[in-house]
């Protein structure tokens, strides 16, 4: 059993331990807990008690545990917001979650970060060409 520090401050080697060594399901559970006995999210605790890449780190771990799918979208909609395209996150993403969960990311982009739109559609206006037929064959995959 872990053994809490008596210390000033945020105990971070506590954090790390947690979100390192429970599984998603178990990180899941902690947050939906932390959110019955606090008055704000697990997620809005990490950002008020951390800073910098560890603050980044963990909520992403956070995020991820409770909706895979949701924070791929928020990725996606990262890469293609305001002028330009992150086009190395973009095809990152979109390459390593083809075969996986591309169709229910796609479904999630849509409903709750398409703005009306859905990610076939932003692909369609950010991107043009081969790189365009690329990635929608990545998106649609036997969908086509």
């Amino acid at each position: 059993m872990h053994r809490v520090k008596k210390k000033f401050g945020t105990d971070e080697d506590a954090f790390i331990l947690i979100l390192t060594t429970r599984s998603y399901s178990q990180i899941t559970a902690i947050a939906n807990a932390y959110e019955k006995l606090s008055k704000k999210t697990l997620i809005a605790a990490l950002q008020s008690e951390l800073v910098g890449d560890f603050e980044k780190a963990s909520v992403s771990i956070v995020e991820y545990s409770k909706d895979p799918s949701a924070f791929w979208a928020r990725k996606l909609k990262e890469a293609m917001k305001g002028i330009g395209t992150d086009d190395e996150k973009l095809i990152r993403i979109m390459i390593a979650r083809a075969e996986h969960d591309l169709a229910s990311i796609r479904n999630v982009y849509g409903d709750r970060f398409g703005e009306g739109r859905t990610l076939k559609q932003w692909i369609d206006s950010d991107c043009s060409g081969s790189y365009q037929m690329a990635l929608q064959g990545l998106l649609l995959g036997n969908e086509q």
